[in-house]
């Protein structure tokens, strides 16, 4: 086990995004808890990615309306029923796709409604992915914290599953679960996000002991919330955040 320090800034200044992915991956975020940063962490590997044709697909709809719309300031149309529309599914794709103001990645929305969201089925998430990854270098998907069929789908069909948690208890155990669940066994990251503001209950590395896995740690931001608010994503060394992604990317994701 290999607890991940930070990688020196000048050597991140250096390297950033000085490197190629040599296959198609599908990323998947999940946590077992909600209120962890999955979607802040979402977006902003889309962008950092962004140059590799990047898609980020939000599935965090068990709640309507998602926070990554919002972030992302989107329309509320085109979203993910506009792929149910068109007998073509090659057209009904090109319909549901997003092109964030100023973002070079594309992105599939979450339907804004519960009622909606309850006619998305496995198998057209099935049909949606493989044509992404007919199209994209790269898929991002932003999961629910849900046990729910389609959900466990989804981590099954993904090459790297990203676990986040914060410094709860009950968040960091269930991390352990999450081996019964995944038969494909995709690549599993480990992510302790410092996403609120209070006195860490517990160290990384003594999550990484409980977890015996390597873990990557992002530290609390206190202007974060305030700049996703704003429609500013960094993904550089000037912010806590975008150090952290940096981290994850070079530590985890690109190995």
């Amino acid at each position: 086990m290999k607890f991940f320090k930070k990688i020196k800034s000048d050597k991140l200044l250096k390297d950033n995004k000085s490197f190629k992915l040599l296959t198609q991956k599908t990323i998947s975020i999940y946590s077992f808890v909600g209120g962890v940063g999955r979607t802040s962490i979402a977006i902003h590997l889309a962008h950092y990615f962004s140059n590799y044709k990047t898609l980020l697909i939000d599935l965090n709809f068990i709640q309507g309306d998602s926070d990554l719309s919002l972030y992302l300031k989107l329309k509320k149309l085109p979203h993910l029923s506009n792929f149910l529309i068109e007998d073509n599914p090659e057209k009904s794709f090109s319909n549901t796709i997003v092109k964030p103001d100023n973002y070079k990645f594309d992105v599939i929305q979450a339907p804004p409604s519960i009622r909606q969201s309850d006619n998305i089925k496995i198998k057209t998430i099935d049909n949606l992915i493989d044509i992404a990854r007919d199209k994209y270098g790269l898929i991002i998907i932003d999961l629910p914290y849900s046990y729910s069929n389609l959900v466990m789908h989804v981590l099954n069909k993904s090459t790297d599953v990203i676990m986040v948690t914060n410094d709860n208890l009950g968040s960091i155990s269930r991390l352990k679960e999450i081996g019964f669940f995944v038969f494909e066994k995709p690549k599993i990251i480990y992510v302790y996000n410092k996403y609120e503001k209070h006195v860490s209950l517990y160290k990384p590395k003594e999550i990484e002991g409980y977890l015996v896995e390597d873990i990557n740690v992002i530290g609390y931001d206190d202007k974060l919330k305030y700049r996703m608010s704003k429609n500013i994503i960094n993904t550089d060394v000037s912010t806590t955040f975008g150090e952290g992604i940096i981290n994850l990317v070079h530590n985890s994701i690109i190995k």
